[in-house]
């Protein structure tokens, strides 16, 4: 049987609803069932996109900043610190008043450190980490700083590794 068949069996009232279901609701359908939430996705990966730009701008030009008040070249130290320890880095958060934030905090095969905070104020941690330089032992390999839920607060993954003369 074929559509013609199909369609000449059918009453006039009805061919018109069968045409308006293929020539209206079909492509409606379609529209608002694909075509919508990949218009909003591609929307909403435009925006991060966007977001992230951003932020690499605003870093970009911190480090710049930073360039310009760090002085030329930096003496490498004769002597390097041996590695504080988990337990003195934890006392030193604790005094710092960080240790309420802190998401992470274990110590690596390799003798470093991951740690993580959630929603920690974002001055605090600098003048806490500025506080443990050049005394504490490790080198930041990895730093991972995003927005938190306010704006003095941020989110934040730290690999810490034990300090080389070279660091």
């Amino acid at each position: 049987m074929s559509l013609i068949d199909t369609l000449a069996r059918r009453s006039p009232r009805e061919r018109v609803l069968l045409g308006l279901l293929a020539g209206i609701v079909l492509p409606l359908a379609l529209g608002l069932g694909v075509l919508l939430p990949l218009h909003q996705a591609r929307q909403a990966a435009e925006r991060a996109l966007t977001e992230a730009q951003v932020l690499n701008a605003w870093v970009a030009a911190r480090a710049g900043e930073s360039a310009a008040i760090a002085p030329a070249t930096r003496e490498p130290r004769a002597v390097v610190a041996a590695p504080i320890g988990l337990a003195a880095l934890e006392q030193s958060l604790t005094l710092a008043q960080l240790r309420g934030s802190i998401s992470r905090l274990e110590a690596r095969e390799t003798g470093g450190i991951a740690l993580s905070f959630d929603a920690v104020r974002f001055v605090d941690l600098m003048a806490w980490l500025e506080a443990q330089d050049p005394d504490w032992g490790y080198v930041i390999t990895s730093a991972q700083i995003e927005p938190g839920r306010a704006p003095s607060l941020a989110d934040v993954a730290l690999e810490l590794s034990g300090a080389t003369a070279e660091d």
